[in-house]
């Protein structure tokens, strides 16, 4: 099978991150996409996160329409940082003969330079980047002076040109703080489970 690995906080998810979801996995045919939400995402504070259990429950929901789309707690079982190398050999054990791809967007491969082994990354599976259209220039040449010749071709072999979507987790939050509507910015079931648990109020 080929199998799509898309990490990250998602405090919460959003229709962003659904969308490039599938249209990657319909570009490259891929058979479904484990969504993981990271416990300690190594670049953000633990206690700037929402509880496991609601990013996890979040996701399980946004999940419930699309049987190509999955959810994993793996990291969430894992102590410590939820670096990706680590995430992306577990399931390279669990799905030996499968064609793994690991889904990153445009603002995350730009900081492949603070990730840990990202080259490795590329080792264990193929790297696809969703990049919007006529950014993919900019970004892969600020990757160059970081990484070998072979990493970078690779990422530009694999990159997916991807709709749009100017929506992110942040602004999510800072909406719902000042009382704005998130409708439409996040599924429905999404949108229920955060009002019913009175989710970044604060």
């Amino acid at each position: 099978m080929k199998i799509g690995i898309y990490g990250g906080s998602f405090d919460p998810i959003h229709m962003g991150h659904l969308i490039l979801a599938e249209h990657v996995r319909d570009s490259l045919g891929l058979s479904n996409i484990i969504f993981v939400p990271a416990r300690i995402p190594p670049h953000v504070e633990a206690k700037a996160l929402s509880p496991d259990e609601h990013r996890l429950a979040m996701v399980s929901v946004a999940m419930y329409d699309n049987p190509r789309f999955v959810c994993s707690d793996l990291e969430l079982k894992r102590q410590g940082p939820s670096y990706t190398i680590e995430t992306i050999k577990e399931f390279r054990r669990k799905y030996p003969h499968d064609d793994l791809h690991f889904i990153v967007g445009a603002d995350s491969v730009r900081e492949f330079p603070n990730w840990k082994d990202p080259e490795q990354i590329g080792g264990e599976c193929r790297i696809v980047v969703g990049v919007r259209p006529g950014f993919e220039k900019i970004i892969f040449e600020e990757l160059e002076n970081s990484f070998s010749p072979e990493f970078v071709q690779s990422l530009k072999d694999n990159f997916v040109e991807t709709p749009a979507v100017d929506i992110s987790s942040t602004d999510i939050r800072q909406r719902i703080k000042e009382g704005k509507s998130i409708r439409h910015l996040v599924p429905v079931g999404v949108y229920d489970y955060i009002r019913t648990k009175n989710l970044y109020r604060e």
